[in-house]
């Protein structure tokens, strides 16, 4: 009887957990020291037109935090390397506030975050969808100009994984 009790209580804590909005570092740890290859696809201010460049990622997990190191094989001077931590809790990926987890049995994760900004000089809310497979990944950034109801996509990065 205490076996089932004790097997009851793991079953829920980790469905609860799967569905928490907190997020762990041992969510990322499969994206550990991966490399990745696709584009980044942006929308134009001057034009709103969709500009896709070539686009590498590499991804590592240090102590609390997921390293980004961005790569533009024909623009250069737009690499970046980014440095996020798990904040408040967990309920804080870098300065986007976490609004949604879900963790799938395939492994992969999805993340829904939002936070504050400007967007061509206007206020906006701005949502980022983090699509982390053990294959792909896909990042959207979506923006709702404040005054209104709807959202367009300002840009999206679509990545396979690479084996070195």
């Amino acid at each position: 009887m205490k076996k089932l009790i004790i097997l009851s209580i793991w079953a829920l804590s980790n469905v609860l957990l799967s569905q928490s909005n907190i997020l762990t570092i041992q969510d990322f740890n499969f994206l550990n020291n991966s490399n990745w290859q696709g584009s980044l696809m942006y929308v134009n201010y001057s034009d709103n037109k969709e500009v896709f460049i070539p686009t590498s990622l590499t991804i590592s997990i240090k102590n609390n935090t997921v390293n980004l190191l961005t790569t533009y094989p024909n623009e250069p001077k737009a690499n970046s390397k980014s440095v996020i931590k798990l904040r408040k809790k967990g309920t804080y990926f870098g300065n986007e506030k976490v609004d949604n987890i879900e963790r799938r049995q395939d492994g992969s994760l999805l993340v829904k975050t939002s936070y504050n900004g400007r967007d061509n000089g206007q206020k906006a809310i701005f949502y980022k969808f983090y699509e982390l497979g053990v294959s792909s990944v896909i990042i959207t950034k979506e923006v709702q100009l404040i005054g209104t109801h709807q959202t367009f996509i300002r840009n999206k990065i679509t990545l396979k994984k690479i084996k070195l």
